[in-house]
């Protein structure tokens, strides 16, 4: 007589346990590389959002027009600054219903780093900004720091207000969700002063 030969209940069970091993391990590396993908999404998306504003920002302002306000007290360089607001000149086209010279106001507020233009007739004219479009230019902003660079002094100062040129170099230090980002350090180019 033939004994009939099948598993053990043992080796039933040594088997499911096996298989549970391979397959928890299979789900846990999908789960792993997921995960790593959504990062790695994350990161090239906040690298490329850096890479656009450091290029918008540097394009925008290496042109920065040493222009001159002047009044009975003297003249000073259009360009103001402090350290969340700054306001400058300079050619700018974005499309082809902004274009030419503009006056551009980079500012801090609530919900991000914002941009405001208007158009540029002289140097002498009212800033209305209540009716100029606001522009976001990094959303999400949780620190946004500008220093200015004085030559003669060899100095980096927070304030840019009464002085007669623009300065040689601009710092923007910009921290957005929760990361800071590499300054943005920007040279003017260097060109005579106008009066306007």
């Amino acid at each position: 007589m033939k004994s009939s030969r099948g598993f053990s209940l043992i080796e039933v069970v040594v088997a499911l346990t096996v298989l549970s091993l391979i397959s928890l391990a299979v789900v846990t590396a999908l789960r792993t590389f997921a995960m790593t993908q959504e990062r790695l999404d994350d990161v090239s998306s906040r690298t490329s959002e850096m890479r656009t504003v450091n290029r918008f920002l540097n394009r925008a302002l290496v042109d920065a027009l040493p222009l001159m306000r002047g009044d009975a007290a003297g003249s000073a360089s259009l360009l103001q600054g402090s350290s969340t607001e700054l306001i400058w000149a300079a050619p700018f086209s974005a499309s082809s219903r902004l274009g030419g010279v503009m006056i551009i106001r980079l500012f801090a507020a609530e919900g991000g780093l914002k941009m405001q233009l208007l158009p540029f007739y002289d140097a002498q004219q009212e800033m209305q900004w209540e009716r100029a479009e606001v522009f976001s230019v990094v959303p999400q902003l949780d620190e946004l720091t500008l220093t200015y660079f004085d030559a003669p002094s060899g100095a980096w100062v927070n304030e840019w207000h009464t002085f007669q040129v623009n300065p040689d170099r601009i710092r923007i230090s910009i921290a957005a969700n929760g990361r800071y980002w590499p300054d943005i350090i920007v040279r003017l180019n260097d060109t005579e002063d106008n009066f306007f």
